[in-house]
């Protein structure tokens, strides 16, 4: 049997991921920066972008690690694989895989198994292959996930989308995608957002500033609205849908400084255009306790409620 999994990870939750960008584009967007150094990727991206958000590397890489906690999509998704793949062997797609999660916990989970961790952006491979050196049962490929031609039928066991099919511009053909490349017999496990307290924030904040929430928040919670996403499924062919709702905190960096710079990633070019930085950063303080309490950890808050549905479907 074969697995796919598909991750727009961390704030690749929340922004605009590789997905949705054809297999020719270079990726220079927030959602695939995490991880990376702030050197090499703001070279390339317009100054005004990064006028208020801090240390840029150091934010995404809290960012990316958040979804590692014990309650967030990478545990539940292992889990789930191991639901649908009990003998541990068998060949894994892994979407939109950016710096290499959750490919590398599945290649951990299952040493027996071949994940092919995928990308339409080489530079995100690069940095999985990085992550996963050593790991002997990953294989790295260029992938649209709206165009996996490069596939035959029937290739995959498994999909496994995290955050992903949020930002495909055809989300039905990227579902129906997953759906032709899987075995008959396997199993979709996919991940998406019902609610985030940072784009609670993001639009908040937006509403202060300008009076309408943000443009670029809409399309993290398209699938918000209970039985969306099932239509997808159902209109791709797959059967046997069930979803499990779960929750898990944002626990991130308790300066305030931090705080603001990642909660407004998404909206920090409106804002700057608008001139609005000493608006929105008091809009930010006057809302923050809306969204936050202390984490157990010393020095840390925790941006809640971050709600997210698992669903599994199967293809018969």
């Amino acid at each position: 049997m074969a697995i796919v999994v598909c991750t727009a990870f961390a704030l690749s939750a929340l922004l605009p991921g590789p997905a949705s960008v054809s297999r020719s584009s270079r990726i220079r967007s927030p959602a695939v920066m995490i991880g990376t150094s702030a050197s090499e990727e703001t070279a390339n991206v317009p100054a005004k972008s990064f006028a208020f958000t801090g240390d840029v590397s150091s934010m995404y890489e809290q960012i990316f690690e958040v979804h590692r906690h014990k309650d967030g999509p990478w545990a539940l998704m292992v889990d789930r694989a191991r639901a649908a793949l009990p003998s541990g062997s068998g060949r894994f797609l892994d979407l939109a895989t950016g710096p290499g999660e959750p490919s590398k916990m599945l290649a951990e989970a299952f040493p027996r198994a071949t994940i092919y961790a995928s990308d339409v952006s080489e530079d995100m491979l690069d940095k999985a292959r990085w992550r996963m050196q050593g790991l002997s049962n990953v294989e790295y490929g260029i992938v649209d996930m709206q165009d996996m031609s490069q596939f035959p039928d029937a290739s995959f066991d498994v999909v496994t989308a995290c955050y992903g099919f949020m930002f495909p511009e055809n989300r039905q053909k990227a579902v129906s995608e997953a759906f032709r490349v899987l075995r008959p017999g396997g199993t979709l496990i996919a991940t998406y957002w019902r609610e985030v307290a940072m784009l609670r924030m993001a639009n908040h904040i937006m509403e202060v500033v300008s009076g309408k929430p943000g443009t670029k928040t809409a399309s993290v919670l398209v699938f918000a609205e209970p039985g969306s996403f099932d239509a997808l499924l159902s209109n791709a062919g797959f059967m046997s849908i069930e979803n499990t709702v779960q929750e898990y905190p944002f626990e991130l960096s308790g300066d305030a400084d931090f705080q603001f710079a990642a909660s407004t990633l998404l909206v920090k070019e409106d804002i700057v255009e608008l001139g609005a930085q000493a608006e929105a950063r008091a809009a930010f303080d006057a809302f923050l306790a809306e969204c936050t309490t202390l984490a157990p950890a010393v020095d840390k808050v925790a941006w809640g409620p971050n709600r997210f549905v698992a669903a599994v479907a199967q293809k018969f």
